[in-house]
């Protein structure tokens, strides 16, 4: 049986509260006091929660924990390729490997470092331009977050949490849109959202 301490339960629930922020955050928040409103106020947000999910991640592997959980079941005693159904090193490093997203995300991973590697820019291509923060940094945060996500999510309460999260957050911003349309909106924007709504997301098209 995997035996998990007290502060692998801890990191795991810290690295879980991280994805369901991060989809809280990135479609709903925006800051009408800044310049850019949307975007880079919505990809900092999403730095930080990465870093956060990361660290929780570290302190966890360090501690003694598994960089990848196993199935929902195996971990509770069934067999998995090491003895009393713990995985051992090498199944579990079969389990990321199998995952079919792992080497095209290593792929691109590996396209981004090198072109940041290379660029003329390097600052830029790091961090991404001031308007829109687009960088590779903000690439690996996406990365970390999806990887993460795919790590620990096991368990079904942890399913339905997750699309509890996203269709309330997606209820929330359908009710903003139509406040938009029938022009009941408070908010001061500098375009028409009457016929054209953008909602929490600053572009109609992220709606469509």
């Amino acid at each position: 049986m995997t035996l998990r301490t007290k502060l692998d339960q801890w990191c795991e629930a810290m690295i879980e509260a991280g994805w369901l922020a991060a989809l809280i955050v990135a479609p709903m928040f925006f800051n009408v006091f800044s310049s850019r409103v949307f975007e880079p106020d919505k990809i900092s947000l999403i730095r930080s929660i990465a870093l956060v999910m990361l660290l929780g991640w570290v302190v966890k592997v360090a501690n003694g924990g598994m960089l990848w959980l196993p199935p929902y079941g195996q971990e509770n005693g069934a067999p998995a390729g090491g003895e009393e159904g713990t995985p051992d090193a090498s199944s579990r490093w079969q389990m990321i490997w199998r995952n079919p997203f792992f080497l095209p995300v290593a792929l691109l991973v590996t396209a981004y470092l090198l072109s940041n590697l290379f660029s003329l820019a390097r600052f830029v291509s790091w961090f991404g331009s001031y308007q829109r923060l687009q960088g590779t940094y903000s690439f690996l945060s996406y990365v970390i977050i999806a990887t993460l996500t795919a790590a620990h999510l096991r368990r079904p309460d942890q399913l339905r949490r997750l699309q509890h999260t996203i269709i309330i957050t997606s209820l929330a911003i359908s009710i903003y849109g139509v406040i938009q349309h029938y022009d009941l909106d408070p908010l001061p924007w500098g375009g028409d959202v009457t016929n054209r709504i953008a909602a929490n997301a600053g572009n109609a098209i992220f709606l469509a």
